[in-house]
């Protein structure tokens, strides 16, 4: 069977921090403001004071 490997996302200044985990959410910064409807791919990064409007469509960094 094939190994599965662990997922990384973008962390400060761009630094490759891996999570260690097979699943990963978002993480939001302080007073974040996510409309209705929002979505927020795996691993996305929200900066304090983001605002994500309704509906709209946020993707992780690229690698």
């Amino acid at each position: 069977m094939k190994e599965r490997t662990k997922p990384s996302l973008y962390g400060h200044n761009g630094e490759r921090i891996c999570t260690g985990m097979h699943k990963f959410g978002s993480l939001i910064g302080d007073n974040c403001r996510i409309g209705a409807n929002a979505v927020l791919s795996p691993g996305t990064l929200l900066k304090p004071g983001t605002i994500v409007k309704r509906l709209e469509l946020i993707e992780q960094d690229p690698l």
